[in-house]
């Protein structure tokens, strides 16, 4: 019987690639929600400072007989101002600055393609303004919502100290709270990751790629904050420490801590969130990188190979000479003759085992 063989090139390719589209659009979802948390929290930090310097001039608004909701529109105002400056100042950027900066990192790397042509889609731009926008209006909110619940008696007077050393010795404590919900998103994350194989059998990359976002995300968010659930005991240990070398210092340091906890917590997870990103990231590639040369080395059993190409063993023969010739060079530290490769190893053991 006649032997041939059919090729679809263009769905070869198409498959091909796939993998590696499925791999960025994990890469880029996962930057836009560090991009998102690490946003909020700033806006929200932002926001929730200038509330608390500006609570006497909301409670003075409402005696001379501003509405309730006044405050609340002026927060929600800012924040909303903050997100669209923001997200108009990020897209241009992205826009202009983008392009040369890529080809000049191309450059400097040698990376095999350089003068890349970008391709800016519209909604691209639209989804991206829209997300700072939401974003800003969403965690303006929380800030807003508190202005409208101020006591208008506590808010202008001066005279409520009491009540404010009682928050300075709660916030002192270990923040449990944070830190059982770190643990808890941490815990889930790691059950769950353990049942991807699982999931990847379905084939449904989507649903793969969501997952591994999603799971992604609540290990680094939950570490993070199971950290920073804890800093109370660190620097409550540190000062303690430290406190005999600064005794006419150590009150003062103590009590400028804890008054400023909450903001230095917000600057604490902003910083924890990028970091802990940046080592996510560092840490794929170098294990990307160490699969692929293991992978090569399954593959072929070394870095260099030499492989016989046709039947000619005048032409294009490995032959003994060429194989003691490469044995003499410096830097070869080992070298092999075999009748096979991996590649054939492995087509016969699919055929045998039925892959």
């Amino acid at each position: 019987p006649n032997e041939y063989t059919v090729s679809m090139a263009k769905l070869e390719e198409i498959s091909a690639q796939q993998f590696m589209v499925i791999s960025m659009t994990i890469i880029f979802w996962f930057i836009t929600i560090i991009s998102m948390l690490i946003t909020g929290i700033l806006i929200n930090s932002i926001l929730s400072t200038s509330t608390e310097e500006r609570i006497r001039e909301y409670g003075i608004l409402r005696v001379v007989g501003g509405k309730k909701m006044f405050p609340v529109k002026m927060v929600i105002f800012e924040g909303i101002f903050i997100g669209i400056i923001g997200s108009l100042l990020g897209v241009i950027l992205g826009l202009i600055g983008t392009p040369p900066i890529v080809n000049a990192l191309f450059v400097v790397t040698d990376f095999p393609i350089q003068d890349m042509e970008y391709v800016i889609q519209p909604q691209t731009v639209i989804l991206a303004f829209s997300i700072g926008s939401i974003v800003s209006f969403v965690i303006s909110l929380f800030p807003a919502l508190k202005t409208a619940r101020l006591d208008i008696i506590k808010s202008i007077t001066p005279f409520h100290k009491k009540e404010e050393g009682w928050e300075i010795k709660k916030e002192g404590s270990m923040n449990v709270r944070n830190f059982l919900i770190g643990s808890s998103l941490a815990t889930i994350g790691m059950l769950v990751f353990i049942l991807l194989p699982s999931i990847f059998v379905s084939g449904e990359l989507m649903m793969i790629a969501g997952l591994f976002i999603g799971l992604i995300a609540a290990i680094l968010i939950g570490m993070v904050f199971a950290s920073i659930g804890i800093i109370p005991i660190i620097q409550s240990l540190l000062i303690g420490a430290i406190s005999p070398f600064i005794k006419k210092y150590a009150p003062i340091i103590k009590i400028s801590l804890k008054r400023n906890r909450r903001r230095n917590t917000s600057t604490i997870v902003m910083f924890a969130i990028s970091f802990s990103f940046i080592f996510f990231i560092t840490s794929v590639t170098e294990m990307e990188s160490k699969n692929l040369a293991t992978n090569l080395r399954f593959q072929y059993g070394s870095d260099l190979v030499l492989i016989n190409q046709g039947l000619d063993p005048e032409s294009n023969a490995v032959t003994y000479d060429l194989f003691q010739e490469l044995t003499s060079i410096n830097g070869i530290e080992q070298a092999t003759l075999s009748l096979y490769n991996m590649f054939d190893i492995t087509s016969v053991l699919s055929v045998l085992f039925d892959f």
